[in-house]
């Protein structure tokens, strides 16, 4: 789910996973992506966290780390339970934010994302029903707005604190900042219902766009995706046209194309490799589609890249 909150200082391009849950002894996890961050928050028991530095985070503790390079991360006690929230963003204050372990005094707004998260599970097991019903969908968008809107709230106000430590006592009045965590529901909702026409168009786009880019390998269909996204085949045909330009299949074909001559440029893989990675079933139906979409094969392409440099 790419996101729609995009603030200059902090854009927040998508949430991959959102998962509560309690951690078994001996079970490691690993994740490795690149421009990508993991966030995670012990709620209860230890986790020892692995990665260019190792860290051990206790109950009430949350650290973020950037996942270019494999990190690990496991229970070093019984009964543990960690948030861990992985998602792609832009912002220089992440630098700050990075492998910093952070106490939480309030945990409000977390417990707030994960339910949050299980919520949008639930709403996306009902894909037949949502399909058909226009309410439902507009429910499931507005509660992925709400989801974004928190995470984002969280980063920003992990920032505030870290900005805070730099800044001179003169300068940081003696008042207590307002409470985020009184900023319901409610309030949120009746604001992004007033907005929920250009919110749907945009947050379904960005969802689809993000979600293309992370399935170059699969036969996509508008079938698929519709269903994915929990939308009418037809209505998702008329909105992407409408907000693109081009219909939806077109867009991922080309999408496909740009990341192969983005493999060739950079001779990292063989043609086998780039027709098996974005989901052709042979090098030679890679090799048609390619030369259909720019005139030339593989080969030649290449042969022309390094002609030119």
């Amino acid at each position: 789910m790419p996101g729609i909150f995009n603030f200059p200082y902090l854009k927040l391009k998508s949430i991959l996973t959102v998962s509560e849950q309690p951690q078994q002894l001996g079970a490691n996890h690993h994740y490795q992506q690149a421009q990508t961050y993991l966030l995670l928050y012990i709620k209860s028991g230890q986790v020892i966290l692995e990665g260019p530095s190792n860290y051990i985070i206790n109950p009430n503790e949350l650290l973020i780390v950037p996942t270019d390079k494999q990190v690990n991360f496991a229970a070093s006690v019984p009964e543990t339970i960690a948030l861990h929230l992985i998602f792609q963003a832009e912002s220089t204050a992440l630098n700050d934010l990075s492998y910093h372990t952070f106490s939480i005094a309030d945990d409000t707004l977390l417990t707030q994302i994960s339910q949050e998260s299980q919520e949008i599970a639930i709403l996306r097991s009902r894909k037949p029903e949502i399909a058909h019903d226009v309410e439902i969908g507009e429910f499931f968008t507005v509660s992925c707005a709400l989801l974004y809107a928190d995470v984002t709230r969280l980063l920003l106000t992990l920032s505030e604190q870290t900005i805070k430590t730099r800044l001179p006592e003169s300068v940081i009045t003696e008042q207590p900042s307002p409470d985020r965590s009184l900023i319901t529901t409610k309030q949120q909702l009746a604001y992004s219902k007033t907005i929920s026409g250009t919110l749907y168009k945009n947050l379904l786009i960005n969802q689809i766009i993000t979600y293309m880019h992370q399935n170059l390998d699969q036969a996509l269909t508008i079938d698929l995706i519709a269903q994915e996204f929990l939308v009418g085949s037809a209505n998702l045909k008329k909105i992407f046209k409408q907000e693109t330009g081009t219909s939806i299949m077109t867009y991922f074909k080309t999408i496909k194309m740009d990341t192969a001559k983005e493999w060739l440029a950079g001779h990292q893989k063989s043609i086998t490799e780039i027709a098996n990675q974005l989901g052709f079933s042979s090098s030679h139906h890679f090799s048609t589609a390619f030369k259909k979409s720019t005139g030339l094969s593989p080969t030649d392409y290449y042969k022309r890249l390094i002609a030119i440099k």
